[in-house]
């Protein structure tokens, strides 16, 4: 056994001369604890005191993280009411949208049929009136017609003193004409 402490080759020794054995073993337990306090300084400064540090440092930032979680789902709550309540605000926009452009439907589709049927009246009286106008204008070309070959009938009656089979073939062809 070749360590640095041996320890049975230092209880057997004496410490002091004229020391006594009880002495020796005092001395050795006193030895004993200061290597030992010794040892857990040197351990609990290099050992415990970095892995109690790095133990805390990641508790703060496990618990950091766990805040932030806590936080993200308290801000992704407030952004899903917000956008419930938008949601909702257009949904009611949305029908009342719908129901002022059906209403304006309606009323401008009454209009259209009302200005349709007001036209098509004022057509038909214009039509009428024109019917009416060149009814009249044919009536008056006809009158003018007639006049004219009875005028142009009585003119060749006058000219010609014809008898009366010639006259009834004039009063013939006339009426033919007038047809």
């Amino acid at each position: 056994m070749n360590t640095l402490f041996n320890l049975t080759q230092f209880a057997e020794q004496p410490i002091a001369t004229g020391s006594q054995p009880g002495m020796q073993v005092l001395y050795l337990v006193l030895g004993a604890l200061v290597t030992l306090m010794i040892f857990f300084v040197i351990i609990t400064w290099f050992g415990f005191i970095p892995i109690r540090r790095m133990v805390q440092t990641r508790t703060e930032l496990v618990q950091k993280e766990i805040d932030d979680a806590f936080a993200s789902n308290e801000i992704a709550e407030k952004n899903k009411n917000k956008s419930a309540d938008k949601l909702g605000k257009a949904v009611i926009e949305y029908e009342r949208t719908i129901s002022s452009a059906k209403v304006e439907a309606t009323s401008s589709k009454k209009e259209i049929i009302t200005k349709a049927k007001d036209e098509a009246k004022s057509i038909l009286v214009k039509a009428k009136k024109l019917g009416t106008e060149v009814q009249a204008e044919m009536k008056q070309q006809a009158m003018e017609d007639i006049s004219d070959i009875a005028i142009l009938a009585a003119s060749k009656i006058i000219e010609k003193q014809i008898d009366e089979k010639t006259n009834k073939k004039l009063i013939d062809d006339l009426l033919r004409k007038i047809k």
